[in-house]
């Protein structure tokens, strides 16, 4: 509602927009206007599974949210701010960052620099200025290696994930944390 509407004109029209549980159809706004909400999902996991299901999951969010989203891989040999570039060209509303790339320095401060909303999906280390959506992998590892003891098991190994990102850093001090709490020693290569 404009700023020309009169205040008990706007309490009832809210009140009824509250009563009837109303959200905006974003389908509808961008056919009145034209104007479509879209959306660049950066990824650069090398693990093919990884990024299969995450983005799988982006393109069922954003057929619930009428989103259009732009997906652009990001890899050793491309400079992902020509990829930031290229997205902005493209007319995009804001990025996710899928892993590795949510924890890449570089890049947040590139993203921030040309002001575009971002949010870090999985991010061990949140930066100032961006949104982040991640989980605790210190307790979670923890939790596993408790459930996997409860059970019985004894010789409980891990592997390492990549040891230039953080989240690999965090599971590990979870599993060695549950480890000794339990008494245990963890096992050594």
């Amino acid at each position: 509602m404009g700023p020309n509407v009169h205040p008990e004109t706007r309490a009832a029209v809210e009140a009824s927009l509250t009563k009837l549980k109303y959200s905006p159809n974003l389908a509808a706004r961008a056919l009145a206007g034209g104007d479509q909400v879209r959306v660049g999902v950066l990824y650069g996991n090398p693990s093919v599974a990884s990024p299969s299901e995450f983005l799988v999951g982006c393109l069922e969010q954003a057929r619930v949210s009428c989103v259009a989203l732009v997906m652009k891989k990001c890899g050793v040999d491309q400079n992902d701010r020509d990829v930031v570039r290229a997205l902005l060209a493209a007319g995009i509303d804001g990025i996710i960052l899928a892993p590795p790339l949510c924890d890449s320095e570089p890049l947040h401060r590139f993203i921030r620099g040309v002001g575009v909303p971002a949010v870090a999906v999985a991010s061990a280390t949140p930066r100032a200025g961006f949104v982040a959506v991640r989980i605790d992998n210190r307790a979670v590892a923890r939790a596993m290696t408790r459930h996997i003891l409860a059970l019985g098991h004894r010789r409980v190994g891990f592997i390492v994930g990549s040891p230039d990102r953080n989240s690999s850093a965090q599971r590990l001090a979870g599993y060695v944390a549950a480890l000794a709490e339990a008494g245990f020693l963890p096992m050594t290569p």
